[in-house]
């Protein structure tokens, strides 16, 4: 029953047995810690090919000291002759009683599926008042559990012609998100779609369009973000098959963070073979190829409007040993190089987050191809191949910016130290101080997924004191372990020090950046104190213009 093979060997009862009882134990875990409750294995779903179908039966998990049920059914779905639940339960062995279907039928089993809750940004989705229960019928999955994952080949699927179903995906904690994605196999008939960060409302209806991958819809008006913990598809008519054989069905759902600009934008190339440049921003598998016997190739990208860029990532299927990546903000600008390499690029190229730029319009150029083709015409004839490129995918990810979370200022709000996240890099923590008198990286990985409680601790020591300075250790501690090195600052001796002169601040750098102008361009337009503002000058190739309206 676990030798992976769902549709050959089996287990069977004897002749003349009416019920089982069958016990599976999950692999061994270390022995928990003094104090702690032992470890489990995290149990996100099981599934039993029967080879006959059951009668009654019972799936119970154990875990610590006790077991507990985790399902009863009877019978199994008669399309795949299985039974398949899901759950999110810590567990170290499970166990069946099973009962015949009748005096003729014995029990049997082909394969018993335990799989693990798989972590991510998106753990799985639910309908909190219509269980999901696969056992019915409702889900045909090819390869993968019920969750969200990358793998659009598995699918959700409600019975033939189903209306009012709400499928809800859960976040588990509110991010601010630029863009929603759903991708259907089977599109309903009419469908809503609503946000919310509390499962009991208010709930927003977000509109969303079609665009030119079949099955896929996404935001109709990308904006300045939103937040949102829960996204709701609502399908008041669901899909009609003509043999009346299959639903609705979801391949996959999304809700970006970082939003991937090139999506759905305008591509040209200066070479094409029957292959639309504006495929390789579509979302599907469609690619863009450049002409047969082409030897200097160009794309060019125009996202619509300026953004903030931290992150390019671009995939090719027949790369180049030469290229270079360009970029400008207007129409009118030139040219400023982002990247000139040489080597050899035939899968994907990614592009850091660190790399920031404001752009709108992008150009590659490429040279030196490393594949050679034979024209369709005349497929293996000899000394005819010809070199060639061709892009699957190109995607420009937004830095939106970010702030404050937690610190320690003085009543005005001129002089903090406060932990901040994403404020110079996606993902990354910093201390931020005014004048960045004790700003610092924490040289640590970006958490571009926080899908975790997270407890950070910033500790202060002096560690001298030399005539009107302080020097001051600093450390950083996230959920109990260090986090980045030990750094030691000067400052001056009363700063953050005088009795009843601090507070903590949340949110925000200081309460003296909570101004409604503070982003305004060049920042001597804001009403931010002088001694808070940045440069007012602007970094060469950084802010193209003053009057530019993207902060």
């Amino acid at each position: 029953m676990t030798d992976g093979n769902e549709r050959g060997t089996y287990w069977r009862t004897q002749d003349g047995v009416s019920e089982a009882r069958i016990q599976i134990d999950l692999a061994p875990l270390p022995p928990p810690a003094p104090g702690e409750r032992p470890p489990g294995h995290p149990v996100g779903r099981i599934t039993i090919f029967w080879r006959y179908f059951p009668g009654k039966f019972t799936v119970e998990l154990f875990y610590d000291t006790e077991w507990f049920l985790a399902h009863e059914g009877e019978g199994a779905s008669p399309e795949y002759q299985r039974t398949d639940f899901a759950m999110n339960r810590l567990a170290t062995s499970m166990r069946m009683h099973v009962y015949q279907r009748d005096p003729d039928t014995p029990i049997g089993i082909l394969q018993v599926r335990i799989s693990g809750v798989r972590a991510g940004l998106v753990p799985y989705m639910y309908n909190p008042y219509d269980p999901w229960i696969a056992s019915s019928g409702a889900m045909i999955d090819t390869e993968e559990g019920f969750t969200i994952d990358s793998n659009v080949q598995s699918y959700w699927m409600s019975a033939h012609a189903t209306n009012d179903i709400e499928i809800i995906l859960d976040l588990f904690t509110v991010y601010r998100a630029y863009d929603l994605a759903v991708y259907f196999g089977f599109k309903p008939d009419r469908e809503e779609y609503w946000i919310a960060v509390n499962l009991t409302g208010p709930w927003t209806r977000m509109e969303m369009t079609s665009g030119d991958t079949p099955g896929l819809v996404s935001l109709r008006e990308i904006g300045e973000g939103f937040e949102i913990q829960y996204l709701k598809v609502r399908i008041l008519n669901g899909f009609k098959d003509s043999e009346e054989l299959l639903g609705t069905s979801i391949r996959d759902m999304a809700v970006y963070l970082f939003r991937n600009w090139a999506r759905n934008t305008s591509a040209t190339a200066d070479s094409v073979w029957d292959y639309d440049p504006d495929w390789i921003v579509s979302g599907d598998s469609r690619r863009w190829v450049s002409r047969f016997d082409t030897s200097v190739a160009e794309l060019t990208l125009d996202l619509g409007r300026a953004i903030n860029v931290a992150g390019i990532s671009i995939e090719f299927q027949w790369g180049c040993g030469w290229l270079v990546l360009s970029y400008k903000v207007y129409e009118e600008d030139d040219w400023t190089q982002a990247v000139f390499e040489t080597g050899k690029f035939d899968g994907l190229l990614e592009l850091p987050n660190t790399m920031h730029l404001k752009a709108r319009h992008f150009r590659l150029e490429m040279r030196e191809p490393l594949v050679r083709i034979w024209h369709p015409d005349t497929p293996g004839q000899p000394r005819t191949e010809r070199p060639i490129f061709s892009l699957l995918d190109w995607q420009v990810f937004e830095h939106p910016g970010g702030g404050g979370v937690f610190g320690i200022q003085s009543l005005d709000g001129l002089h903090y130290n406060t932990l901040a996240f994403g404020l110079r890099e996606p993902g990354q923590w910093i201390l931020a101080s005014e004048n960045e008198i004790l700003t610092t990286d924490l040289g640590e990985p970006a958490d571009a997924a926080l899908d975790e409680w997270i407890h950070f601790v910033i500790t202060f020591s002096t560690v001298k004191v030399v005539a009107s300075t302080r020097h001051t250790e600093v450390r950083f501690y996230r959920n109990g372990a260090p986090f980045g090195e030990a750094r030691t600052f000067t400052q001056p001796l009363d700063r953050l020090a005088v009795p009843n002169e601090t507070r903590l601040v949340f949110g925000i750098r200081s309460s003296a950046h909570d101004l409604p102008d503070a982003g305004e361009w060049p920042p001597s337009r804001s009403s931010l104190h002088p001694s808070l503002r940045e440069a007012d000058v602007p970094e060469e190739g950084k802010w193209p213009a003053p009057n530019d309206a993207v902060k």
